[in-house]
């Protein structure tokens, strides 16, 4: 669980980067820039629209936990 304070913290910043994208996925982003290394799953095409946080797609997960389970 991340503190709220640590989100309010980003908020602003995330805000900037998701405003002309879509405001209610600001609170998404300032949670992994809380975060280091952090990365946001997602299949929502909003997230494709910002270049400061890595979003994975559910078919890049799926890939991954095959390529992990083959070793």
């Amino acid at each position: 669980m991340i503190p709220e304070e640590e989100l309010l913290f980003y908020l602003e910043e995330a805000e900037q980067i998701m405003e002309k994208i879509d405001l209610e996925d600001a609170v998404f982003i300032a949670a992994a820039l809380s975060q280091e290394n952090a990365v946001v799953w997602s299949d929502d095409k909003h997230f494709d629209k910002q270049d400061r946080i890595m979003v994975l797609k559910t078919k890049h997960m799926v890939r991954l936990f095959k390529e992990n389970s083959n070793e």
